[in-house]
């Protein structure tokens, strides 16, 4: 017997500003945004936003230029790689 699922809506959402740096030394470049849910200030290492993003503490994912946020339940990693706009070579027109 199949579970009936409630609807799950989701949010996405531009960043406002981009992310400044704070700190940047080879490979360690650590940089800081305000969450465009919430108005947290978010720290991230700049490596970890190409993965899946950096986690706010009201449940949003922050990428690149993109934040994300579901009702009901988190965002995962893997719907965030699914989602994400392609990088570099991958977009059309390069």
């Amino acid at each position: 017997m199949e579970e009936e699922r409630l609807p799950v809506t989701e949010e996405r959402r531009q960043m406002l500003t981009p992310w400044s740096v704070i700190y940047s030394c080879v490979g360690h470049t650590l940089v800081v945004n305000s969450c465009p849910f919430c108005g947290e200030r978010v720290k991230a290492f700049l490596w970890s936003l190409a993965g899946c993003g950096k986690r706010c503490a009201c449940g949003a994912v922050l990428g690149t230029f993109t934040a994300w946020k579901k009702q009901g339940k988190k965002v995962t990693c893997k719907e965030v790689k699914r989602d994400m706009p392609p990088s570099g070579s991958e977009r059309e027109g390069y």
